[in-house]
Protein backbone atom coordinates (compact mmCIF):
# COMPACT_ATOMS: atom_id res chain seq x y z
CA UNK A 1 0.00 0.00 0.00
CA UNK A 2 2.57 2.43 1.03
CA UNK A 3 5.81 2.03 2.73
CA UNK A 4 6.64 2.34 6.34
CA UNK A 5 9.73 4.31 7.36
CA UNK A 6 9.78 4.44 10.92
CA UNK A 7 13.41 5.17 11.39
CA UNK A 8 13.13 8.40 12.70
CA UNK A 9 10.75 11.12 14.09
CA UNK A 10 10.55 13.07 10.81
CA UNK A 11 9.56 9.46 8.80
CA UNK A 12 7.12 8.31 11.49
CA UNK A 13 5.62 11.75 11.10
CA UNK A 14 5.22 11.40 7.47
CA UNK A 15 4.04 7.92 7.35
CA UNK A 16 1.45 8.58 9.76
CA UNK A 17 0.33 11.53 7.80
CA UNK A 18 0.26 9.31 4.45
CA UNK A 19 -2.12 6.79 6.67
CA UNK A 20 -4.15 9.04 7.21
CA UNK A 21 -4.66 10.27 3.73
CA UNK A 22 -4.54 7.10 2.19
CA UNK A 23 -7.97 6.33 4.90
CA UNK A 24 -9.45 9.14 3.97
CA UNK A 25 -9.26 9.28 0.44
CA UNK A 26 -8.86 5.84 -0.93
CA UNK A 27 -10.77 2.07 0.31
CA UNK A 28 -8.41 0.25 2.79
CA UNK A 29 -9.17 -2.86 3.93
CA UNK A 30 -9.53 -3.67 7.66
CA UNK A 31 -7.00 -5.99 7.94
CA UNK A 32 -4.72 -3.10 6.31
CA UNK A 33 -5.87 -0.58 8.33
CA UNK A 34 -5.42 -2.63 12.09
CA UNK A 35 -2.18 -3.60 10.38
CA UNK A 36 -1.08 -0.11 9.67
CA UNK A 37 -2.39 1.48 12.92
CA UNK A 38 -0.61 -0.94 15.10
CA UNK A 39 2.63 -0.15 13.31
CA UNK A 40 2.50 3.15 13.59
CA UNK A 41 0.97 3.25 17.14
CA UNK A 42 4.08 1.74 18.03
CA UNK A 43 6.93 4.29 16.43
CA UNK A 44 4.72 7.06 17.11
CA UNK A 45 5.17 6.38 20.96
CA UNK A 46 8.65 6.54 20.33
CA UNK A 47 8.12 9.95 19.57
CA UNK A 48 5.32 11.52 21.40
CA UNK A 49 5.93 14.45 23.30
CA UNK A 50 3.66 16.33 25.11
CA UNK A 51 2.69 20.21 24.67
CA UNK A 52 3.92 20.11 20.91
CA UNK A 53 0.75 21.05 18.59
CA UNK A 54 0.56 18.54 15.41
CA UNK A 55 -0.57 18.43 12.31
CA UNK A 56 -4.36 17.99 11.61
CA UNK A 57 -3.85 14.56 10.36
CA UNK A 58 -1.35 13.61 13.27
CA UNK A 59 -4.24 14.97 15.56
CA UNK A 60 -6.14 12.32 13.74
CA UNK A 61 -4.13 9.78 14.26
CA UNK A 62 -4.00 10.64 18.02
CA UNK A 63 -7.40 11.13 18.46
CA UNK A 64 -7.63 7.03 17.19
CA UNK A 65 -4.83 6.06 19.42
CA UNK A 66 -6.41 8.05 22.63
CA UNK A 67 -9.69 5.73 22.24
CA UNK A 68 -8.03 2.22 21.39
CA UNK A 69 -6.14 3.27 25.05
CA UNK A 70 -9.29 4.16 26.24
CA UNK A 71 -10.91 1.35 25.61
CA UNK A 72 -8.76 -1.44 25.67
CA UNK A 73 -8.29 -1.70 29.67
CA UNK A 74 -5.52 -4.66 30.17
CA UNK A 75 -4.93 -5.83 26.59
CA UNK A 76 -2.12 -4.39 25.00
CA UNK A 77 -2.62 -2.72 21.97
CA UNK A 78 -2.08 -4.84 19.63
CA UNK A 79 -4.24 -7.35 21.20
CA UNK A 80 -6.86 -5.17 21.49
CA UNK A 81 -6.61 -4.21 17.95
CA UNK A 82 -6.86 -7.75 16.70
CA UNK A 83 -10.01 -8.68 18.60
CA UNK A 84 -12.22 -5.85 17.16
CA UNK A 85 -15.33 -6.39 14.99
CA UNK A 86 -15.86 -4.70 11.98
CA UNK A 87 -18.08 -2.50 13.43
CA UNK A 88 -15.39 -1.43 16.39
CA UNK A 89 -13.31 -0.47 13.13
CA UNK A 90 -15.90 1.19 10.99
CA UNK A 91 -16.11 3.55 14.67
CA UNK A 92 -12.14 4.45 14.49
CA UNK A 93 -12.35 5.18 10.75
CA UNK A 94 -15.32 7.40 11.94
CA UNK A 95 -12.79 9.34 14.23
CA UNK A 96 -10.09 9.59 11.41
CA UNK A 97 -13.23 10.99 9.37
CA UNK A 98 -14.61 13.54 11.86
CA UNK A 99 -11.11 15.27 11.58
CA UNK A 100 -11.21 15.75 7.56
CA UNK A 101 -12.83 18.92 8.20
CA UNK A 102 -9.65 19.85 10.01
CA UNK A 103 -7.67 18.40 7.74
CA UNK A 104 -9.36 20.42 5.05
CA UNK A 105 -8.98 23.92 6.20
CA UNK A 106 -5.25 23.09 7.35
CA UNK A 107 -4.34 22.44 3.82
CA UNK A 108 -6.82 25.70 2.90
CA UNK A 109 -4.62 27.45 5.10
CA UNK A 110 -1.40 26.64 4.37
CA UNK A 111 -2.19 27.31 0.41
CA UNK A 112 -3.14 31.26 1.58
CA UNK A 113 0.12 31.41 3.54
CA UNK A 114 2.38 30.16 0.37
CA UNK A 115 0.53 32.45 -1.83
CA UNK A 116 1.03 35.54 0.87
CA UNK A 117 4.48 33.90 1.05
CA UNK A 118 5.12 34.11 -3.08
CA UNK A 119 3.44 37.86 -3.15
CA UNK A 120 5.54 39.07 -0.17
CA UNK A 121 9.11 37.65 -1.91
CA UNK A 122 7.94 38.84 -5.59
CA UNK A 123 7.70 42.29 -4.02
CA UNK A 124 10.93 41.73 -1.89
CA UNK A 125 12.74 41.24 -4.72
CA UNK A 126 11.09 43.49 -6.78
CA UNK A 127 12.46 46.34 -4.66
CA UNK A 128 15.74 44.52 -4.66
CA UNK A 129 16.17 44.68 -8.49
CA UNK A 130 14.65 48.68 -8.32
CA UNK A 131 16.86 49.78 -5.44
CA UNK A 132 20.32 48.11 -7.06
CA UNK A 133 19.17 49.75 -10.45
CA UNK A 134 19.06 53.12 -8.47
CA UNK A 135 22.28 52.59 -6.81
CA UNK A 136 23.73 51.72 -10.13
CA UNK A 137 22.18 55.24 -11.79
CA UNK A 138 23.65 56.78 -8.71
CA UNK A 139 27.18 55.67 -9.54
CA UNK A 140 27.19 56.44 -13.21
CA UNK A 141 25.75 60.05 -12.40
CA UNK A 142 29.04 60.31 -9.41
CA UNK A 143 31.61 58.87 -11.76
CA UNK A 144 30.37 61.56 -14.74
CA UNK A 145 30.40 64.40 -12.31
CA UNK A 146 33.65 62.90 -11.19
CA UNK A 147 35.02 62.98 -14.54
CA UNK A 148 33.48 66.36 -15.79
CA UNK A 149 34.48 68.30 -12.62
CA UNK A 150 38.16 69.21 -14.27
CA UNK A 151 36.82 70.63 -17.02
CA UNK A 152 34.22 72.59 -15.28
CA UNK A 153 36.87 74.44 -12.92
Amino acid sequence: MFPLDLDDQAGVMCTIHTFVDVCLNFDISDEAFIFNLERLYCAFEAFKQEGLEYAASLRAFIAVTEYVNSQRGMLSFAEYLTGLSIGEIKALRRILHAHRGLIRDEIKSFARRKEFNRVALLEEFEGAIKGYYSVLVIRVDLSYSKDSMSEIT
